[in-house]
């Protein structure tokens, strides 16, 4: 990612409210018609979009349409290139990425500009990337980057090519930067020009989490995901799972499952003190049952131990863990242990070959309140059908 230069003279200064786009279901029909147009053997900018124009024909849907076209066919490279040498290669840097969107832009009748600037990362970037980096805080970084910003009936918004490429390598869906609300956009874009941030730009922005476009389009507004006293609150939305991943563990999908009934104004939290030296990601499950990044939360100084490890059986019974979501446990301390094990006949814990302790029903919860020994970790274990017959869910370590 490389800065580009914005060149405030040649299109208008944005004032007043911005132009946002939260609902894409209407763009479906359209995005899969750009999808269907044959890529030409012979790329021009022109050739182009008179293509995407035979599908668009409103403001809104051409500048889609020139989205659209860039993130299904340019790949993401290092290579600097102008508007011909990307359509030619179909890859590109951001620059490139950004200079591509606005000559097809300005070919479909729009007012487009570059915006040049820098974008958060929470882990380390590659090493081609160095040059045009600097720290933002402990495990943070700026790295220069460049994106769009498109005007439609009189109001500007904003549009990242680059970051909205489809799935990466890990087979994580990558989000959808069409027109989001800027107050999150501006969680990880720092613009060279505030005014272009279209955006309150976040004082200490080293402590906001970064807030990905697929979770405002969710209806998860930026300021519910905020850390409050060090805590990382996780507000449910009706249909959505997550999965929490660090460095040292992580909690997947079926271990945060939501409530079959929402309670009052929409949703439950699941408090997590993060751990230090690692961002933790929470990941939303799509309707086309894909993973999506909602949130990130780079975490500078430790909070707490690391999550405790969950066993495979752990996912196959449906159990929920209720707390503590440290993984080591202290010696010594007397500690409760809540989780939800449905179907169970009874849960125990073992701390090597010794039986450390038998859970209690309570209600919903099965709870354990022990005081582990050093040592051997402290493995909890439940009985099904067979009441001789223990499966493994979670182990804490102790220190």
């Amino acid at each position: 990612m490389f800065a580009a230069p914005l060149l405030l003279g040649l299109v208008s200064v944005p004032a007043g409210d911005a132009l946002t786009v939260r609902d894409l279901a209407p763009l479906t029909r359209l995005d899969a018609a750009v999808r269907a147009l044959p890529v030409p053997a012979s790329r021009t900018v022109a050739i182009v979009a008179k293509a995407l124009a035979t599908v668009a024909h409103t403001p809104l849907e051409r500048a889609r349409a020139a989205y659209d076209w860039t993130t299904m066919h340019v790949a993401y490279s290092l290579d600097r290139q102008d508007a011909t040498g990307v359509l030619q290669e179909l890859r590109g840097d951001c620059e490139a990425h950004a200079t591509l969107y606005t000559a097809l832009g300005k070919a479909l009748g729009l007012e487009c500009a570059i915006v040049s600037g820098r974008v958060r990362f929470a882990v380390p970037p590659e090493a081609a990337l160095a040059g045009d980096t600097k720290p933002l805080a402990k495990g943070q970084w700026l790295v220069g980057h460049a994106w769009n910003a498109v005007r439609i009936d009189g109001r500007w918004g904003l549009v990242d090519t680059t970051m909205g490429a489809k799935a990466d390598k890990s087979g994580i869906a990558v989000d959808d930067y069409f027109l989001p609300d800027p107050g999150v956009v501006a969680t990880d874009h720092v613009p060279d020009d505030a005014r272009w941030a279209l955006a309150p730009v976040p004082a200490a922005l080293a402590k906001v989490p970064i807030v990905r476009p697929h979770a405002w389009r969710l209806g998860i507004e930026r300021g519910e995901l905020e850390l409050r006293g060090g805590v990382m609150p996780l507000v449910w939305r009706k249909g959505l799972r997550a999965s929490l991943q660090t460095a040292t563990g992580s909690v997947p999908d079926r271990a945060l499952a939501q409530p079959a009934v929402d309670p009052p104004k929409g949703g439950t939290e699941l408090r997590l003190r993060p751990t230090g030296g690692a961002s933790i990601v929470w990941l939303g499950l799509t309707s086309e049952g894909g993973w999506q990044p909602l949130a990130g939360y780079p975490v500078a100084e430790p909070e707490s131990g690391r999550l405790p490890r969950l066993m495979k059986d752990f996912y196959d019974s449906e159990a929920v863990l209720e707390g503590p979501f440290e993984r080591d446990l202290v010696a010594g301390r007397l500690t409760e242990i809540r989780l939800r094990a449905p179907g169970a006949t009874s849960v125990v814990a073992f701390q090597g070959p010794a039986l450390a302790g038998r859970f209690v029903r309570e209600g919903e919860f099965w709870t354990l309140r022990a005081t582990p020994e050093a040592g051997a970790a402290l493995e909890i274990m439940a009985s099904y059908a067979d009441p001789g017959r223990f499966q493994g869910l979670l182990a804490y370590d102790v220190r």
